[in-house]
C-alpha cells in the first residue's frame, strides 16, 4: 500500500504544479534506488485490528490507520529505528501521539 499511495501522492502533486518534471523524475528515482530497504508487513488481522482502533481513536482514514498500525508494530520490535515519514499533518500529530518518532519534512 505504501508505494502505491507514495506514487500516488507523488503524482498528484506533479499535476499541482508543486513539483517539476525534474523533480518528479528524482524524487522516483529515489523511491526506486531505496524502495528494497524498507521494511514490508504482511496484512494480518491482528493488524486490521490495530488499524481500526487507531482509526477510531485518531480519527484517521482507513490506509493512514493502516500505514500508523504497521509502524507501531514494527516500532515494537527489538533492534532498529523506526522513523515515520509522511506528508498529512493529521497522520503525523497521530504517530506522535503513539510514540513513533517523526522526520519532519520541509513545507513549500
Amino acid at each position: 500500500m505504501t508505494y502505491v499511495e507514495t506514487r500516488a501522492a507523488l503524482a498528484r502533486r506533479r499535476h499541482a504544479g508543486g513539483l517539476t518534471p525534474a523533480e518528479h523524475r528524482r524524487v522516483l528515482e529515489d523511491l526506486e534506488g531505496h524502495w528494497g530497504r524498507y521494511a514490508r508487513l504482511e496484512l494480518a488481522e491482528d493488524m486490521l485490528i490495530d488499524a481500526a482502533r487507531l482509526a477510531e481513536v485518531h480519527r484517521l482514514r482507513a490506509y493512514d490507520a493502516v500505514h500508523l498500525a504497521s509502524a507501531v508494530i514494527l516500532a515494537r520490535r527489538p533492534g532498529g529505528e523506526t522513523l515515520f515519514v509522511s506528508w498529512d499533518d493529521q497522520l503525523d500529530a497521530a504517530a506522535a501521539r503513539e510514540g513513533l518518532r517523526l522526520v519532519r519534512r520541509r513545507r513549500r
